[in-house]
């Protein structure tokens, strides 16, 4: 674990040493991102190949880079929801077993303000159990935003009862075909299966032990990633 405290550590530059690292996925979520740099890494590692998503807040602070972002192709969400977006956090490669899963945390937010005026604190955690977590909880936050589907209307998609000891039931898909896979926090399918025309979905989970999963689903309506957790 590292430690770092701002304004005298130039924790923006850690932030970029964590963002470059990423091999194959980098997810974000903050309150404020005005650190051109920051963006230019994210832009970066997307045109590498590297899956980047993230969530953010004050879209419209002077030199936010939400529309930089965007315009260059990375998959970001404005939080507009009741209540204040005030996750400060990084996760890295979460399920990639052959990088160095990590997470970064703490008060910092992506400003000026923070790296150079404020007293703040940041952790970078390397552990693959921390990472798949946190990416449990970005993917929950992910999905309180509505799922674009060809015809251009939204579906939200519910997983209950969650945690659960025997059974999920997914709710709110269109009625199309497709196909589901459960995966462990280290990206290792567990189970898979398909549907047809039902816009509830059931799903037995007695056979898989305790602990957190990803359900994703791939149907015309698009790709989505449901956390649960088996109790």
């Amino acid at each position: 674990m590292e430690s770092y405290f701002s304004p005298s550590d130039q924790t923006t530059t850690q932030i970029e040493r964590v963002i470059r690292s990423a091999q194959s996925e980098a997810l974000f979520a903050t309150f404020s991102f005005t650190k051109n740099e920051l963006g230019t890494a994210l832009v970066d590692i997307h045109n590498d190949g590297v899956a980047v998503r993230g969530i953010m807040e004050n879209i419209d602070d002077s030199g936010a880079e939400y529309a930089y972002l965007l315009a260059n192709g990375v998959a970001v969400k404005h939080h507009n929801l009741t209540g204040e977006f005030h996750h400060k956090y990084t996760v890295v490669d979460a399920y990639d077993i052959t990088s160095d899963p990590m997470v970064l945390t703490g008060s910092h937010n992506w400003s000026n303000a923070a790296e150079n005026i404020n007293d703040e604190n940041t952790l970078i955690i390397h552990d693959p159990d921390l990472a798949a977590l946190f990416k449990a909880e970005f993917e929950k936050r992910w999905g309180d935003f509505p799922v674009a589907t060809h015809s251009g209307q939204p579906i939200a998609l519910t997983a209950f009862p969650n945690p659960s000891s025997d059974y999920v039931r997914i709710t709110g898909m269109k009625q199309h075909a497709g196909t589901w896979q459960i995966s462990n926090t280290l990206g290792q399918p567990m189970m898979l299966g398909e549907w047809t025309m039902e816009s509830t979905l059931e799903l037995d989970l007695g056979i898989l032990p305790a602990g957190f999963y990803i359900i994703t689903l791939h149907s015309a309506d698009g790709v989505t990633g449901i956390p649960i957790q088996k109790i």
